[in-house]
């Protein structure tokens, strides 16, 4: 790859996304899947009927063996918002779709300097 970015995602979603070690001393490739679709729903190019089943998808064969505790933990969240949308954090209530834009761009900025 030349330069610091990924050119499949910036082909695919005209957005570049950093490649390079990210601020936990390593590159973590594996992300680049969960962070090339989560981008596509927040920049609307899928619904999130799509986004869901495809999240779903990328993280059962995700191979989390090879990701941190803390990566885990992130990509887990935005499972756990998606799988329960009634009650994402404990809380109770229906998670609408603003809130998850907001929880999908917290992970999207926090994952994608790892790549």
């Amino acid at each position: 790859m030349s330069g610091n970015s990924n050119p499949l995602a910036r082909g695919l979603f005209g957005r570049s996304i950093p490649y390079g070690a990210g601020n936990r001393g390593f590159s973590q490739p594996v992300l680049l899947p969960f962070l090339i679709l989560i981008d596509a729903f927040l920049q609307h190019r899928i619904n999130r009927w799509e986004f869901e089943q495809a999240y779903f998808q990328v993280f059962a064969y995700a191979p989390t063996g090879k990701m941190d505790d803390s990566t885990y933990t992130t990509l887990a969240d935005l499972f756990h918002a998606l799988e329960d949308p009634a009650d994402p954090d404990g809380q109770g209530g229906d998670l609408d779709e603003p809130t998850l834009r907001k929880v999908a761009q917290r992970v999207f900025d926090e994952l994608s300097p790892l790549v």
